[in-house]
């Protein structure tokens, strides 16, 4: 099932929402069906059938653009993935707003998308409350392994994040960044090219 419009642009702008609501369970289940049905056509090599499958639950995806099962989808409509990007295997999606990730993006295995934020106090999260802000990755970034993107994060054109990194706030274009929180080292020049080693 679809979500309705109106549910779709309250979560994406940032509006509260309750996580135990039927439709997004229902929208759940029917994702995570979807992502089994992908994992059972890369195994048999039905390379057509994950490209009709990934169009189906994505909210776009772009020609050549690629995810390597096993991976963890929530709602799938939020997401965005751009032409000829790849995702390594165990990538998480935690997509109650959207994930916009650009052309030519390189992301490592088990790197996770999370846009959602739990109430603070203990009765609205048992109430099931919650908000969620964007991520956005633009075009030729890579993305090392076991890294996090947390909701409101952009990563700029031709950045590069290292593995295990957390990102909790904006890291500019063509730069380095790595750590916990993700902090940015240098900017990327042509002294980095690996033609320099041949």
């Amino acid at each position: 099932m679809q979500l309705p419009e109106q549910l779709m642009a309250d979560m994406a702008a940032g509006k509260t929402f309750n996580d135990f609501d039927p439709r997004l369970q229902a929208r759940r289940g029917e994702v995570a069906a979807l992502a089994e049905r992908y994992t059972a056509c890369q195994k048999s090599g039905d390379n057509a059938g994950m490209t009709a499958i990934l169009k189906e639950l994505l909210g776009h995806c772009g020609p050549g653009a690629f995810i390597l099962p096993p991976f963890s989808v929530q709602l799938g409509s939020f997401i965005s993935l751009g032409k000829d990007s790849f995702i390594n295997q165990g990538s998480i999606f935690m997509d109650c707003a959207p994930v916009v990730i650009g052309e030519r993006v390189l992301i490592g295995p088990r790197v996770c998308f999370y846009t959602t934020t739990h109430a603070l106090l203990p009765q609205e999260r048992a109430a099931g409350l919650i908000t969620a802000r964007p991520i956005t990755v633009e075009d030729d970034v890579w993305i090392g392994g076991g890294a996090i993107l947390m909701g409101g994060v952009t990563v700029g054109a031709g950045s590069v994040v290292g593995a295990g990194s957390v990102v909790t706030r904006d890291i500019e274009p063509g730069v380095v960044a790595v750590g916990n929180p993700c902090r940015v080292l240098r900017p990327i020049t042509e002294k980095d090219s690996l033609q320099q080693l041949l």
